[in-house]
């Protein structure tokens, strides 16, 4: 009776099982054919995703590139101004080594004229103390010679006197002498 009552089910259970196998074979289908359609979503997604990470990168490397150009033409760039940068401190350094040595000349030639001022002053006070030296001398030769011409003034009068004297006294014996030949001279002649 068991095998009978199961081959022999209600036709009315066994259509609800039929429409329940059905109702789930379809849903199954339903979920199959949405589970396709969500892998190939999923795939066309993932192929999206590779593509964009792919375009990405590539953009990305394109960028680094052009970033990495740009960074060596502005170092370039940079080492062009710090050349010019040098270049303008060395001739500033140039033109104040130049100004320090015109300096120096300078001063040399300023030392060398003070120098030769302070030499023409020494030379110029050894002179002037020569001149005193010379004024000195010269105004005790005048009082020597005024004293000497004071002397001799005082001795013309003397010597004058003695000259006359001597003069008469030439005179005299000449005249004596001259008598004594006058006298003479005739006992010679007789």
């Amino acid at each position: 009776m068991s095998g009978f009552q199961g081959s022999s089910a209600p036709p009315s259970l066994e259509a609800a099982n039929q429409a329940q196998i059905d109702d789930l074979v379809q849903r199954n289908r339903g979920l199959e054919h949405l589970n396709n359609k969500l892998n190939e979503k999923l795939s066309a997604e993932a192929n999206r995703s590779k593509e964009a990470v792919q375009d990405f990168q590539k953009r990305w490397h394109e960028k680094e590139t052009s970033l990495r150009e740009e960074c060596e033409d502005f170092l370039a760039y940079y080492r062009c101004v710090q050349l010019d940068t040098v270049s303008a401190l060395e001739s500033e350094r140039m033109n104040v080594l130049n100004e320090q040595k015109a300096l120096r000349e300078e001063k040399l030639l300023r030392l060398q004229r003070d120098f030769r001022i302070a030499m023409f002053d020494a030379k110029e006070r050894e002179l002037e103390e020569r001149v005193v030296e010379l004024e000195e001398e010269n105004e005790r030769m005048v009082s020597e010679r005024r004293e000497l011409a004071l002397a001799l003034q005082k001795k013309v009068p003397l010597m004058l006197a003695q000259l006359r004297t001597r003069d008469v006294e030439i005179n005299n014996m000449s005249l004596e002498r001259d008598l004594a030949e006058v006298g003479s001279s005739p006992v010679d002649s007789c």
